[in-house]
């Protein structure tokens, strides 16, 4: 959400009224092949709007990103402004606190504690302070920086490197990491050894490996790689009492114009919905 002083949208607003009268006067000199004479002056006030836009937005704080708005807070704030627009009179007023509530709404929203890609190569993790760890490795550039604004965080904080102690909520080694978080101790896998060491010693575990169900115990197992194969990327949210997970397709539905292959498709139909 990008902040601008009253100062910087008035100097604005006068470079807007040089610009407008040159444009104009651009237009009307063009026949003449004279435009340059209107262009050239024209210039120097879009060069100003350009230096006010930038100083502002290199300003700390002019920039904040914040959670994505719920549907209810959005109907909110579109139900608020239209009633603010088109009534008149002092019951144009009663769309305000609507409109003030939609807006409130993404402070108020809590974004998933845990993000797992539909391929299991890239997961995300979110600690009560806000800050966001995604998992190392390469590619997948789009999907990291729409879920780090998704998340609400500018840049992601430093995954812990193998045989590094804590970093906030994580703790890694070679083969997995467990993450602890309100209350909760969640591991993710991403080798067999961690699936075997990790299995009784966290509530729940997140398996990111194709792992025979001998390892650990179904009933232990919150994610696996065969959910993201039926369901595509999960966000999970822990607290105090246990955790949830939903998945895209959960969140999706079956739609026609979903891309699911045909024998996909009817394994899911025949398949229960119900995670182990």
């Amino acid at each position: 959400v990008p902040f601008q002083p009253v100062g910087s949208l008035r100097a604005g607003g006068e470079s807007r009224r040089w610009i407008m009268p040159w444009a104009v006067a651009a237009f009307v000199l063009m026949p003449l092949g004279l435009e340059a004479a209107a262009l050239v002056p024209m210039s120097w006030g879009i060069d100003a709007v350009l230096l006010v836009a930038e100083t502002v937005s290199a300003w700390p704080g002019a920039v904040v990103l914040m959670p994505p708005m719920p549907l209810a807070a959005l109907c909110a704030a579109a139900l608020g402004g239209l009633w603010i627009c088109l009534w008149r009179g002092r019951v144009r007023w009663i769309g305000v606190p609507v409109f003030a509530a939609g807006l409130a709404g993404p402070a108020l929203s809590t974004p998933p504690d845990i993000l797992v890609g539909a391929e299991g190569r890239l997961v995300a993790v979110r600690d009560g302070t806000g800050a966001v760890y995604l998992s190392p490795g390469r590619g997948q550039r789009f999907e990291r920086e729409m879920w780090l604004r998704h998340l609400g965080a500018h840049r992601s904080a430093g995954w812990p490197v193998s045989g590094a102690g804590p970093v906030g909520p994580l703790s890694c080694d070679g083969a997995g990491c467990v993450v602890r978080l309100k209350g909760q101790s969640l591991s993710l896998a991403f080798g067999l050894e961690a699936v075997t060491a990790d299995c009784h010693r966290t509530n729940a575990m997140i398996v990111l490996v194709r792992a025979p169900r001998r390892l650990c115990s179904p009933d232990r197992v919150l994610l696996s790689t065969f959910h993201l194969w039926r369901d595509g990327g999960y966000a999970v949210r822990l607290g105090r009492d246990g955790y949830s997970a939903e998945s895209v397709r959960e969140r999706r539905g079956d739609r026609p114009w979903s891309r699911v292959p045909e024998r996909k498709r009817q394994y899911l139909r025949t398949s229960p919905t119900s995670r182990p």
